[in-house]
């Protein structure tokens, strides 16, 4: 439904707007006070609001306002209001949308679920001289989030949410802070991982607690907080990871065994066992440490999953800096190799091509550098200089690496993410405090894998010793924004991009908390298709996790198919279809999906649609058996956002028909048995170029072509 406001709710409050001395008649006298308060204002009377309600009823600076955005949230509408109200207001919220008019055309609101979100359109040359009439029309119990109340009354909260005026466009404070979403606690946090380890449809997420900055202190439990599926949490690791404790800095998921389920790896400090923990389908956890990994100690800041030889298993990397703890020089980067059953060999020496021993290694990322779908990997480092800097190592594809530095050296390094911030279908990375200065440092991926750094991209960008960051559309334009954790700083920093990867500060979306955030994670926890945000705090402060619902734009934009590829047939292991999809927001697993299915037809098949699996940041596989001898092979990617938004790929076709030497029916350049043995195998049949005449039918001639080459190779 849509009108005019006097349409909407003109059988109760009239067709025009009010002028506020008019309040009485319409809405009943506690509005009234306002209105009295208002003209205090404006005679500069003195009172605990006056300055908020000077601002709000004179509207000052005006003619320099672009937009305004008024966000608020209604529990309920109380049924038992002044004048019979109540009961007319929740029809009207109940509606869906109406068009707002006065003799100013000045925009539109749109109620969803009680969210309410009203755009004032205003020219340079206008100005309010009345309050906006919704405001004073909301009569009921609820709270609107934002500005303190001006007024509060029995069964009656009335409030303003319009953040101080300035010469730009005007928002809303999008990112509220909703602690009280999370248990009271006062661990010492290190790092999050957002996942729905139970299975339940939303998402949980996993905290890896480790007491202690420099030096080893109490072992604490890792946290498993399982969400309502409202945003809700509640602390149940003393059932599903019962009795996992240590010194946690890092926490990953991945379905390492191929069950269906994801499984947990824990990077642990201070010269201990990483610790792998096995899912038992309903979000409860083992620990089969002792069965699986090898006996090595290390001091990891980190572990991340990957499927880094193409074999469609999860392997595992991890920072280690040595004997002592994460700020120690003499360890090297692991990577554990997986034999196809969750179960590990190290293979560091054999893969890490020159050696991978760096100091005080804080980060590894696993993403695509270089756009040829296998999974390469960032290990960001606390040193400097060129020995000791950040490196990215470069995957050949069957998870041999050889190491690079990225747009020269960078500086104490806690953490990088990665995410296409100029829309050119590339990964770029930021990595935190890793410029000079304690600064962010930005470096955006050329073309041909030409790392440039951009730091002078992100305005303003302090010194600050920051610990992480995830890129994020925060405004729902199409293009990834920036999200920095703040060590020790009065609030996270929210950067706008202008499409180009050029970052501005925009210090009004989210709320002020001053507290030592370690780490952050972005993802939709409330079902409501908008990404909220959760912080980790350790090394200061009361250590309580921090919870900032979105009440900004709702995602409508479908996850990005950036490339698909048919592996090569003739590999060993066999081939397989992957696709790097993104979306709204980054992580070290990517962005959490509805699904990821491929429809698939081999040779004269028929389509058939299956579930892809995560093979590493923001890839996923489908193992494919595929003969040569079958022809054309028609495969298309099909993906949802949590948020419903859905994207079909285009049909992709592949000419797997044969070999140019006649005979070879298997394409392994030569004429032998095995080919007798496909012409045998699909004899009578029409399969593919086992029909190496064409006329339809698999049989003698076929054979003779066969037998006629026998022997003859390329």
């Amino acid at each position: 439904m849509s009108g005019g406001i006097g349409d909407a709710v003109g059988h109760h409050a009239g067709e025009q707007w009010l002028d506020h001395t008019n309040l009485d008649s319409q809405v009943g006298t506690r509005h009234h006070v306002i209105a009295r308060q208002c003209d205090q204002a404006r005679n500069h009377q003195q009172g605990a609001d006056q300055e908020v309600l000077q601002w709000y009823c004179t509207k000052a600076g005006q003619d320099l306002l672009q937009r305004m955005i008024l966000e608020f949230q209604i529990d309920h509408v109380d049924r038992h209001t002044e004048n019979g109200q109540g009961e007319q207001w929740k029809e009207l919220l109940d509606v869906g949308e109406f068009e707002l008019h006065s003799d100013k055309d000045i925009g539109r609101f749109t109620v969803s679920r009680f969210d309410l979100a009203l755009n004032l359109e205003v020219g340079e040359d206008e100005a309010f001289t009345s309050p906006p009439p919704f405001i004073v029309y909301l009569i009921g119990a609820g709270r609107i989030m934002g500005m303190p109340p001006l007024f509060k009354g029995s069964g009656l909260i009335l409030g303003l949410v319009f953040p101080a005026l300035t010469n730009s466009t005007l928002h809303a404070q999008q990112f509220v802070e909703e602690t009280f979403r999370l248990p009271s606690q006062s661990f010492y946090s290190n790092q999050l991982s957002v996942c729905d380890f139970d299975l339940d449809g939303d998402l949980d997420f996993a905290v890896a607690d480790g007491q202690g900055y420099t030096s080893q202190g109490s072992a604490l439990q890792v946290r498993l907080y399982v969400n309502d599926g409202s945003g809700n949490f509640t602390d149940e690791s003393s059932i599903r990871a019962a009795g996992v404790t240590g010194w946690f800095r890092g926490v990953e998921f991945g379905d390492c065994d191929g069950d269906g389920d994801p499984d947990m790896i824990l990077a642990q400090d201070y010269y201990e066992r990483p610790r792998l923990l096995i899912n038992d389908g309903t979000g409860v956890f083992e620990d089969q440490t002792i069965e699986r990994l090898p006996d090595i100690r290390l001091s990891s800041a980190r572990a991340q999953f990957a499927d880094v030889d193409g074999d469609n298993d999860l392997d595992i990397a991890f920072c280690d800096s040595g004997s002592t703890s994460r700020f120690g020089s003499n360890g090297r980067s692991r990577l554990y190799i997986n034999d196809g059953t969750g179960h590990y060999l190290d293979q560091s020496g054999a893969r890490f091509l020159g050696g991978s021993v760096m100091s005080q290694q804080m980060d590894a990322l696993f993403f695509d550098a270089d756009d040829d779908l296998d999974l390469d990997l960032y290990i960001a480092t606390r040193s400097s200089g060129t020995a000791n800097s950040s490196r990215l190592w470069t995957n050949n594809g069957s998870g041999v690496f050889a190491s690079s530095l990225t747009a020269g050296t960078d500086y104490s390094t806690y953490s990088f993410d990665a995410g296409d911030i100029d829309g050119d279908a590339d990964l770029d990375i930021i990595g935190a405090n890793a410029a000079s200065g304690n600064r962010e440092k930005l470096v955006r991926n050329d073309p041909g894998s030409v790392w440039t750094d951009i730091t002078t991209s992100i305005s303003p960008n302090p010194s600050a010793d920051d610990n992480d960051s995830k890129f994020f559309d925060v405004d729902n334009d199409g293009d990834l924004d920036l999200l920095i954790a703040v060590l020790y700083g009065s609030r996270e920093r929210i950067y706008l991009n202008d499409g180009s990867g050029a970052f501005t500060q925009d210090s009004s979306l989210i709320s002020a908390v001053s507290d030592a955030t370690l780490d952050i994670a972005v993802a939709d926890f409330t079902g409501d298709g908008r990404a909220d945000i959760i912080t980790v705090q350790g090394e200061g402060g009361s250590f309580q996790n921090r919870f900032y619902r979105n009440t900004g734009p709702a995602d409508t934009r479908p996850p990005i198919i950036e490339q698909v590829t048919l592996l090569d047939p003739d590999e060993d292991p066999p081939s397989s279809i992957r696709t790097r999809l993104s979306d709204a927001y980054t992580s070290d697993r990517g962005f959490d999906p509805a699904y990821v299915r491929i429809e698939i037809s081999l040779g004269s098949s028929d389509v058939k649609a299956h579930e892809m699996f995560w093979v590493g940041n923001s890839i996923w596989s489908h193992p494919v058996d595929i003969q040569e001898c079958q022809g054309v092979v028609t495969y298309r990617i099909l993906a949802s956002d949590r948020a419903g938004n859905a994207v079909e790929g285009p049909w992709i076709s592949a000419d797997l028909s044969g070999s140019s030497l006649a005979g070879d029916l298997n394409s392994d350049n030569v004429v032998n048995g095995a080919d007798v043995a496909i012409i045998l195998g699909y004899w009578g049949s029409s399969f593919g170029c086992a029909d190496t005449n064409g006329d339809g039918v698999v049989g003698g001639p076929d054979l003779a072509t066969v037998l006629a080459n026998y022997g003859s190779s390329l």
